[in-house]
């Protein structure tokens, strides 16, 4: 199949989540190009899915690629934390929170899973899965709220990282124009 650039099949992994279909999402990203898996929301959008599919491990393995990339990106380590209650590793979900508001400390984002995090490891029932919704009850959790859903589709209508324009030319130019001013300087002298 014909790879996709980044930019594109994050974009439609997107709608994909959007529309809650976290299998299509996954297999979208499998054909972004291999050149551009450095982008973090690659890896942002490749474990909010394996989250939605409730892959908890595989989801926080994604958000820790990405990390790599990005260390400091909040949406990432959001993510990485979620995933780590998901998967009921609390200690590295706590070192991950310390870590992260650390970084950004008026973020209510990781106050809320810091609390998460607290009910979690002081509460025995809560052990079963911190963040997921209750099925008895019927709700059900997008992977992210509308307002960063907006966010996300408006960052990727004006790229925010434009790949560099790599103009080869203009080093011949330069030397065709020293060449042709060093030309006229001699034919002037020699005159």
């Amino acid at each position: 199949m014909a790879q996709l650039d980044a930019a594109r099949g994050i974009e439609l992994a997107l709608r994909h989540l959007e529309r809650g279909e976290a299998v299509q999402a996954l297999r979208v990203l499998d054909k972004v190009s291999w050149v551009d898996l450095g982008w973090p929301d690659y890896w942002r959008v490749r474990a909010e899915a394996f989250l939605l599919l409730g892959e908890a491990r595989r989801a926080a393995k994604c958000a820790e690629e990405g990390l790599q990339e990005a260390p400091d990106n909040l949406e990432l380590l959001a993510l990485y934390v979620r995933a780590l209650l998901h998967a009921q590793d609390y200690h590295k979900a706590q070192e991950v929170l310390n870590h992260a508001l650390q970084l950004f400390p008026p973020s209510l984002e990781l106050r809320q899973l810091a609390e998460q995090c607290e009910i979690a490891r002081t509460t025995p029932k809560a052990r079963t899965s911190p963040a997921a919704p209750h099925k008895d009850q019927g709700l059900e959790r997008p992977p992210f709220s509308e307002a960063e859903a907006r966010a996300i589709r408006r960052a990727f209508q004006t790229p925010a990282h434009k790949p560099k324009k790599r103009l080869r030319f203009w080093p011949w130019a330069l030397l065709w124009l020293l060449g042709l001013g060093g030309y006229w300087f001699w034919v002037r002298n020699l005159g």
